[in-house]
């Protein structure tokens, strides 16, 4: 992204007005770039065999498996992590790298002097607002500035760090850290932070709002369901992420349209690559990316691949 792209946009006297809190919020929702989605707390242990899938086309393999978001206890698995270093290559969601000035990429895709959260979203979803952000130790008013993509991810950062599930335990973030110390190459779909701020910034203004409001459900929603659902997952049982995957379908459709189906379609071209080299991938995608009718495996399968459970 050249420098121009950058700057065009980005305001400085309105970047300004934030507190240092605030632009470290957001700089932490953008740098962490969890488009896994998204939320809520659970102390289940990992399971002893994660669900892994291989993919098989053009005469080669990969492997694909989905990642919760973060527990209270970092994410393992012996198997996988026996696999990982006879891979090609790990593909991930998102990385750390940054091409441009996150100052610049907060205020040109996060935020509008013009419209403010307040004015985006109903006086309901400001009364959750208020109630997430009590719960995740922030004060509403911080997040007034944000367009609401980046208020549910600072919100969603903020909620995890308050309860202690470090980003870091997360599977994505274990193996990347594995795959980074045996020097394996390591592929994103987002390949920097400045990709994320675009896809992001560019989501019309339905989908920026349910995107909110499904991470408001998350944080406010009954923690012993939210682990059942992780836990079930962890333990190869599907079902009821399937179930939560065909409810965004069905009450969020603008956010489900870019943010899960349209986000699966794209992970095929990646898959097509892995198939054509001499070693397997491995690929991490976020758990409601691998359930559901449009997942990705789904995506695979129209492809004529073999996908099968390992």
């Amino acid at each position: 992204m050249n420098n121009d792209h950058h700057s065009q946009h980005a305001n400085p006297a309105h970047t300004g007005t934030l507190s240092r809190r605030q632009l470290m919020l957001a700089g932490m929702a953008a740098a962490a770039g969890s488009l896994t989605t998204l939320s809520a707390c659970t102390t289940a242990s990992p399971a002893a065999h994660w669900s892994l899938w291989s993919v098989e086309g053009h005469g080669g393999k990969a492997y694909v498996l989905g990642g919760t978001p973060p527990q209270a206890q970092a994410w393992h698995d012996s198997r996988i992590a026996q696999l990982l270093p006879n891979c090609s290559t790990l593909w991930v969601e998102t990385n750390r790298v940054v091409r441009g000035n996150m100052r610049e990429l907060v205020a040109r895709h996060g935020m509008d002097a013009q419209t403010p959260l307040s004015q985006r979203i109903s006086t309901g979803e400001a009364q959750r607002l208020a109630q997430a952000a009590q719960a995740a130790q922030m004060r509403p008013e911080e997040l007034a500035p944000f367009r609401p993509w980046l208020a549910a991810l600072t919100l969603d950062n903020a909620y995890h760090a308050h309860l202690g599930h470090p980003e870091s335990g997360s599977a994505e973030k274990v193996l990347t850290a594995m795959a980074q110390k045996t020097g394996l190459a390591v592929q994103s779909e987002f390949p920097a932070q400045d990709d994320v701020m675009v896809y992001m910034g560019g989501l019309a203004a339905e989908a920026d709002q349910q995107f909110l409001s499904y991470t408001l459900d998350q944080i406010l929603a009954d923690h012993s369901a939210n682990a059942r659902m992780y836990s079930s997952w962890a333990r190869g049982d599907a079902e009821l992420a399937e179930r939560e995957v065909l409810r965004l379908k069905a009450q969020y459709p603008q956010m489900y349209a870019s943010m899960v189906l349209g986000r699966n379609r794209n992970w095929v071209p990646r898959f097509d690559t892995m198939l054509r080299a001499n070693k397997p991938a491995l690929a991490v995608l976020g758990f409601y990316h691998m359930a559901g009718p449009d997942s990705v495996l789904v995506q695979l399968q129209m492809q004529g691949w073999k996908v099968r459970a390992v």
